[in-house]
């Protein structure tokens, strides 16, 4: 992953081997379905060296929807349990319908708080997700993650 600016697709390492890709500046479908994606990837590369890696998507709400959005979160959901993420975390107005989502389609879902998210407990060489609109602030519960022991940046062209 190429960081470009805090909060986009931003990957941060602790000094465990846990990591956290924050995207919490902003979120649509497109979008969500695109970092779902690169999560699945990261995961395949990191779960190659760190086979008990578990793989966690703490996802928000996709604001400025319409009248579509229960469906879309749903969708997000789904897409969540198709990268073979091992928990979905469901934050927001449309928790229940991404929770759903990713249970229909297999994947373990919970919704929760900001507040419970950010005490999440992420082992070694875990890897999250933090992926919401930028109204739900979820950089927050990123930087919360973080905070569990020393960070470290990954630049462009080191391994995840």
């Amino acid at each position: 992953l190429e960081h470009r600016s805090a909060w986009r697709m931003q990957l941060m390492e602790r000094a465990d081997g846990a990591a956290v890709i924050n995207d919490a500046y902003n979120a649509n479908p497109d979008s969500m379905d695109a970092a779902l994606s690169t999560l699945a990837e990261v995961a395949r590369t990191r779960r190659s060296r760190r086979p008990d890696a578990r793989v966690v998507a703490i996802l928000g709400d996709m604001l400025e929807l319409g009248q579509g959005a229960p469906e879309l979160h749903v969708e997000a959901g789904r897409h969540a349990a198709a990268a073979g993420v091992d928990r979905v975390i469901a934050i927001g107005d449309f928790a229940d319908q991404i929770v759903s989502g990713a249970r229909e389609a297999g994947a373990a879902a919970v919704s929760m708080s900001v507040d419970e998210a950010s005490s999440l407990d992420l082992g070694p060489d875990d890897l999250a997700l933090v992926k919401a609109s930028r109204g739900l602030s979820l950089e927050r519960v990123a930087s919360a993650l973080l905070e569990q022991s020393p960070t470290t940046t990954i630049s462009k062209g080191q391994a995840c």
